[in-house]
């Protein structure tokens, strides 16, 4: 199964990629430029032609089905595709008596031709019903009678709270409570619970670079990492060196308020900062894990992962440069897997990586191409195959995986004749 190579099915979406090819065909005369042109060619005269027609498809999970709303013929419309058949239907096609049972129980309103849901689930895989949460209310829509009603509140209310109260154990303690992570201040301390000796393990925690919730007790619940098997790991957001800014707000009642608050301006030194602090109960050794490549860089962290390894990219300010690193959370090594340069600057919209079985594989998307296309890695960060393909093919967002099948769902733009 590791040398088969990852098939792929694309879920066209038309793009509007006329602005380049228009821009680059405006004459100009003796007068000057064609300013009438340029204007029908704007970024905001071409927006009136995205309005309503992009959209975002969502999986629903365990079957081969997506939604998603897309405005057509003058209002809202919302599509259920499964996408091993390819047959799409419309799953609210009364959209005058959907509102009226959502003012029937909720009290509220909504506009029948441009309807907003958020939220609406297809619970375990039943793709003939779905449920939304709205004004305190749960209600069930039943796309078959095209009715919506209200309904308990979902089972799995309790369950989520005793996922919280996981989390919050897992930042507390490690898997057999021998060990608590504490705080006071911005620093950290660690508990050994047999002992009930306290250590000191960071004195650099200051405002805004705080290794806690910023709590000024000793507690157990205002570290702001979490434990991966026996070892603690967290991520330090160093926003320290940042300048103020402020601005007056004179719409108030009464007498106008300042407000001030952190943020970078071009040119600024002061940047936010990246760390990651690792700890090792056993040897009582604690230390900043060896992350930093580029000036001002950018960390993004992959929290859904095991206990035994974490991802996170690392990407410089001008955006032109991006790597995909691991770390062993055991031994707190970091191997650097992936290394991208795209010059003047890659597409931040589209890029993205997806881990196949924990990282065994990786699908990492690249424009080296000149187009956005995926490709396969195995663990180490060794090219197995590039994954998709096609003459004028952009590849963007991963819909769905088949591990079992090796293959993708993704959607993709540009490849459609004419357009």
């Amino acid at each position: 199964m590791a040398n088969k190579q990852i098939r792929c099915v694309v879920f066209s979406v038309m793009f509007l990629c006329g602005w380049a090819a228009g821009w680059a065909q405006i004459r100009t005369g003796h007068m000057g430029v064609d300013w009438d042109r340029v204007e029908r060619l704007s970024g905001d005269s071409l927006s009136k032609c995205l309005d309503g027609h992009y959209f975002y498809p969502t999986w629903i999970e365990g079957t081969s089905s997506f939604h998603y709303a897309v405005k057509r013929n003058g209002r809202k419309r919302f599509y259920l595709v499964d996408a091993a058949s390819g047959k799409s239907r419309e799953f609210i096609r009364d959209a005058h008596r959907f509102v009226r049972d959502y003012a029937r129980i909720t009290g509220d309103t909504l506009n029948p031709k441009d309807m907003t849901i958020y939220g609406l689930e297809f619970c375990d895989g039943d793709t003939r019903r779905f449920e939304i949460d709205r004004k305190g209310k749960t209600m069930v829509y039943d796309i078959g009678s095209e009715r919506l009603r209200e309904s308990r509140p979902k089972k799995d209310r309790k369950e989520g709270k005793q996922i919280v109260d996981r989390f919050r154990k897992r930042n507390v303690h490690n898997p057999d409570s021998t060990f608590s992570m504490l705080g006071c201040g911005y620093d950290l301390y660690v508990r050994d619970n047999r002992s009930g000796k306290v250590t000191r393990l960071t004195d650099d925690g200051k405002e805004g670079a705080s290794h806690t919730y910023r709590n000024t007790a000793d507690t157990i619940e205002n570290s702001s990492g979490a434990w991966y098997g026996n070892r603690f790991m967290q991520v330090i957001y160093d926003n320290s060196s940042i300048k103020e800014m402020g601005f007056i707000e004179s719409l108030t009642d009464g007498r106008p308020k300042v407000n001030v608050f952190k943020m970078p301006m071009p040119g600024d030194e002061g940047v936010r900062r990246f760390r990651i602090y690792w700890f090792n109960p056993e040897t009582c050794e604690g230390r900043y894990l060896p992350i930093d490549k580029y000036p001002d860089q950018l960390v993004e962290m992959n929290f859904f992962t095991s206990d035994s390894i974490a991802f996170f990219t690392r990407r410089s300010r001008k955006a032109d440069n991006i790597d995909l690193c691991r770390i062993n959370i055991k031994d707190g090594t970091v191997t650097e897997l992936i290394s991208e340069e795209c010059k003047p600057h890659m597409n931040l919209s589209l890029f993205g990586y997806r881990l196949i079985a924990g990282g065994k594989e990786i699908l990492w998307w690249s424009e080296r191409t000149g187009r956005g296309n995926y490709y396969l890695y195995d663990s180490d960060g060794n090219l197995k195959n590039r994954v998709t393909s096609g003459d004028n093919l952009v590849a963007g967002g991963i819909m769905k995986i088949d591990t079992s099948d090796r293959s993708i769902i993704f959607a993709g733009y540009g490849n459609e004749v004419g357009i």
